[in-house]
């Protein structure tokens, strides 16, 4: 097992180079076959995927948004897979502030018209993030609170 952890470590490290078949560096490294290499690359693929689906099980949750065309009324509702909810700090005084905007509606206008499958052309619609669909186990909040470029960082309320 002392020799496993190395080897995966190195061959996630230099996976472009295995996909090429140029597997010898890792081979010389461990002192072990190449055979022996895909094995531990197969166990090295076995373990991420264990460990996504624990981090899905705990922070994974899902939002629903809303598009709503403004000319006929047809919807259209989405399901977004999430890990958190990045919140914007920077002009607002509280987090619940901030929590409110994050739900409010937005009017997707002039460049930013949004393609009506029912009316089959660019239209004048609302979007809003409508729901939480899935609560995740442990609910994640990024705060951003500063600009991008800017080092000035706002004071925020945890009301």
């Amino acid at each position: 097992m002392a020799t496993i952890i190395p080897c995966l470590f190195f061959a996630f490290s230099q996976a472009s180079d295995f996909k090429k078949g140029h597997g010898n560096g890792l081979c010389k490294f461990q002192g072990v076959g190449f055979v022996e290499i895909n094995s531990i690359i197969a166990l090295g693929w076995t373990i991420l995927e264990k460990i996504g689906f624990v981090v899905k099980e705990i922070f994974g949750g899902a939002l629903q948004s809303q598009i709503k065309c403004l000319s006929c009324g047809a919807e259209s509702n989405t399901a977004d897979e999430i890990m958190d909810i990045s919140l914007e700090i920077l002009h607002s005084i509280s987090i619940k502030e901030s929590m409110q905007k994050k739900f409010q509606s937005e009017i997707l206008d002039g460049n930013n018209k949004y393609i009506c499958e029912t009316c089959d052309k660019l239209v004048t619609a609302r979007k809003q993030m409508s729901s939480i669909l899935q609560m995740p186990n442990i609910l994640v909040i990024q705060l951003k609170t500063k600009s991008h470029g800017s080092n000035k960082w706002n004071a925020i309320s945890k009301d």
